[in-house]
């Protein structure tokens, strides 16, 4: 009965990384057909790049981003943008891990921060962030990466601390 469970879970465990990467090669394809955040113009000098967020509750998420990767567009992020796509984010990319604190002035949108280690593991969320609030949101710990989505989409999709963003 041992062996069967365990070759169950083997199985489940193949079919997620499976459909996880079908979604991220699906997401190859059609990254750049929609770009809902408004005003558009604001984030067109910004790159473009999909990712993966592999719950541990099971579903994985593709998310179109756009990439803040120097000073200058980290500092602008989001600011002024008045809508995200459902399944849209801001990626802000950093070269080596250090602990890092954001805020939301001038951010018209209430949003999800995911700080993400350099073993691209969620090492804290901070869901509902107030819109336009000077008040400093930190990391806690040394990251690389901070994932930037819509309020409530933390909840929504079952993302935990833990949880894996595949790059």
């Amino acid at each position: 009965m041992l062996g069967t469970n365990i070759r169950f879970e083997k199985t489940q465990a193949n079919l997620v990384g499976a459909s996880c990467l079908l979604l991220i090669l699906s997401g190859l394809f059609f990254d750049t057909c929609t770009q809902a955040a408004e005003p558009s113009h604001l984030l067109r000098d910004f790159d473009r790049m999909g990712l993966v967020i592999k719950t541990s509750t099971g579903p994985c998420v593709f998310i179109n981003t756009y990439v803040a990767t120097n000073e200058a567009s980290r500092a602008q992020g989001l600011m002024h943008i008045e809508n995200l796509g459902e399944f849209e984010g801001m990626l802000f990319i950093y070269r080596r891990p250090a602990k890092i604190s954001m805020w939301m002035k001038n951010t018209l949108i209430a949003l999800d921060m995911l700080f993400v280690r350099e073993n691209q593991t969620i090492a804290k969320i901070v869901t509902d962030t107030v819109p336009l609030s000077t008040e400093t949101i930190f990391s806690r710990e040394p990251v690389t990466t901070v994932l930037e989505l819509n309020a409530g989409s933390a909840q929504r999709w079952g993302i935990q601390v833990g949880d894996r963003i595949l790059l």
